[in-house]
Formats: C-alpha cells, structure tokens, sequence
C-alpha cells in the first residue's frame, strides 16, 4: 500500500498567494463597481491607503477585523448607489 506524503509546503505558500490575489481583485472590482476610490475606501473603513493598496495587489493579507470594515464599507456604498 503507498504512503500518502504530507503536500509540500510550497503548496500551502502557493495557495496563499492565490488566495490572496484573488481577495484583492474582488475588491478592487467591487471598489470600482461601487465608484469609491482606494482614498474613499481607505478613509471609510479607517485604514491606511497604503494598507488597502498592498491589500489589493495581493502584497498582504488582512485580518478579521480590516476585512469586515472592508465588506462593509462595499456593501453600504452599493446600498447607497442603488438608493441614487
């Protein structure tokens, strides 16, 4: 029977990054959908702008708490331009 090998870390490194990606692109799609600038959706959710934009070209990853600002400065920004 073959032993099953444990993936390489590269692999979790690799997926990192993809995941990371991924995450920044969705905002800046959402961000631009929405109208905001990276100065608008930095100074709404209380981050730095250089935060955001290392955040949106996959350079960092967020934690919990700058996420949920984030989303939620998204979300009340596509309430705000359905509302218009």
């Amino acid at each position: 029977m073959a032993r099953k090998t444990a993936p390489d870390s590269f692999d979790y490194i690799a997926a990192l990054d993809n995941a990371r990606t991924a995450f920044g692109r969705r905002i800046i799609r959402q961000r631009r959908s929405t109208g905001l600038t990276q100065a608008d959706l930095a100074r709404r959710a209380r981050i730095p702008v250089e935060t955001l934009r290392r955040i949106e070209s996959g350079e960092a990853t967020p934690d919990s708490v700058t996420m949920n600002r984030i989303t939620l400065v998204i979300e009340e920004a596509k309430e705000e331009k359905e509302g218009s």
